[in-house]
């Protein structure tokens, strides 16, 4: 994760001194990065799901066990 968040540094300073075809084509090369998506699609949902009601790890395992399913 650190060296991602390092290449998103470089991305971020040399962004704006690319011309319109260069940002074109260096999102076009982010968007076929499989990896990436499947970060953003995570970010996406935690976003998205920010807002919903949550509970303490330990309860959720105990209530796991007690149905036997652990």
């Amino acid at each position: 994760m650190v060296k991602r968040a390092s290449a998103m540094d470089e991305i971020m300073k040399i962004l704006p001194t690319l011309t319109k075809a260069e940002r074109r084509k260096l999102l076009a090369e982010l968007c076929n990065d499989p990896d990436l998506l499947e970060d953003l699609h995570d970010i996406a949902t935690l976003l998205e799901r920010a807002g919903e009601p949550s509970r303490p790890y330990d309860e959720f395992v105990r209530e796991l066990q007690a149905e036997g399913k652990l």
